[in-house]
């Protein structure tokens, strides 16, 4: 069959939506579907149809974004960005509270008059929109409106409820994300949520979409794929790594980098943060202190990802406060067999119930007392590491597996008619 994919960013540098989707596509295209996807471009280049690992890429124009601040060094542009992009998000969020989370309208008609375009000349059997953005979504469900006989899935991998910012605007946000889902439940043929909020889509007034709703979970335990696992030795110098997005109200880093310039220890060791969001100017500082032992990256290449995780010791990860939201990095991780290192601030941590289950985990509460959390570092790094069968991942964490979300998918695909 022909499936048309619909989302934000997508390979070759992508977040981890498209990385996450990139992942159920391969499985998708194993079982002989043949994919497009049609994702956001940066500029006219980009914006050129494309084949990528046999997928069929076309990108829609958007405004150029924002340089990361490491991309500015440490100029004047370095600190006048973070303050420019956050008031720039607070006028748009205040522009666009009334339809929140949608934030464009240019970007939901060029997604539609492109996918419209595209399904006139290909002829697509199946639409699987990717939340987040929500636009893409909105796109998808006015596609298929138009032709009733696409198969059409509604991928959730960012919730639009259960937002879990403490402010006066908290409960209007859950309120505009239930009113976006009910006109979006009852247009797509398929919805997939995510396993980390059941809880929430186990209340009553989704009763009316049981029908459609399936749960999946992070589809980023590879199949196939493995890094280069080497044979652990014991040495005094220990490559730590992290990658992904950072936030300083949802995930900060400040912790793990006070630890490398406190201990003698630690001091030993370097830390490589492949990452972005709002504290590339934190760690910035941080590297200036640390005599070359702390290193920031910014954002890279997924080619340039994998590299690292090859190369690392020391896996890190960094769990979201307040949210429900699991990091889909850990995944990736768990597939390494590496030793991970897990910071976290509470007990509700989403990631706590993955990790407590990977006997390479190392779990570190912040509000512990430093000293005790150093010394268990320090004895969780000397260990060897543990053997974890392969076939034991699968089992623990089955829903993690691509061919699990694409199984779901593929239900819907062969179905001799649509769901609602």
């Amino acid at each position: 069959m022909k499936i048309l994919v619909i989302l934000g960013n997508y390979m070759p540098n992508s977040h981890a939506n498209g990385i996450c989707t990139d992942q159920v596509i391969r499985n998708l295209q194993k079982r002989g579907h043949e994919v497009h996807v049609l994702c956001y471009g940066n500029s006219i280049n980009e914006c050129k149809p494309e084949v990528l690992n046999d997928v069929y890429i076309h990108r829609i124009r958007r405004f150029q974004k924002y340089k990361m601040p490491s991309e500015y060094g440490r100029s004047f542009m370095s600190r006048f960005l973070p303050i420019c992009k956050k008031w720039m998000v607070r006028l748009k969020l205040l522009l666009f509270l009334p339809v929140y989370p949608l934030n464009s309208l240019v970007l939901v008609s060029s997604f539609y008059r492109k996918a419209n375009s595209l399904h006139k000349l290909e002829y697509y059997d199946a639409l699987i929109a990717v939340c987040n953005p929500l636009e893409a979504v909105v796109s998808g469900a006015l596609l298929k409106k138009k032709n009733r006989n696409i198969k059409s899935v509604m991928y959730v991998l960012d919730t639009l409820t259960c937002n879990p910012k403490k402010s006066f605007l908290s409960g209007w946000l859950n309120w505009s994300g239930w009113l976006w889902e009910k006109r979006l439940y009852k247009v797509y043929d398929l919805i997939i949520n995510m396993n980390s909020y059941l809880d929430n889509y186990n209340n009553k007034r989704y009763d009316r979409f049981r029908n459609k709703i399936r749960f999946s979970d992070i589809p980023l335990l590879m199949d196939e794929w493995k890094p280069e696992v080497k044979k652990p030795t014991k040495k005094s110098s220990y490559k730590w790594l992290y990658t992904g997005k950072l936030d300083m109200h949802s995930r900060n880093p400040e912790y793990l980098c006070k630890l490398f310039l406190l201990d003698e220890t630690l001091n030993k060791h370097e830390i490589h943060f492949y990452s972005y969001g709002n504290c590339e100017n934190m760690i910035l500082r941080y590297s200036a202190k640390s005599s070359g032992r702390i290193h920031q990256h910014g954002y890279v290449s997924r080619d340039k990802i994998i590299e690292e995780l090859n190369e690392a010791d020391i896996l890190v990860s960094i769990g979201n406060k307040d949210s429900k939201m699991v990091p889909s990095k850990i995944f990736e991780y768990i597939s390494t067999g590496k030793k991970i290192i897990h910071f976290y601030q509470n007990e509700n941590d989403s990631c706590l119930v993955y990790l407590k289950k990977y006997k390479n985990a190392l779990l570190i509460n912040e509000k512990e007392e430093t000293s005790k959390n150093i010394q268990k570092i320090k004895h969780f790094i000397d260990r060897p590491s543990m053997v974890i069968a392969n076939k034991d991942i699968d089992i623990l964490y089955e829903a993690n597996k691509p061919s699990y979300t694409a199984n779901i998918i593929e239900e819907l695909l062969i179905s001799n008619s649509t769901r609602g």
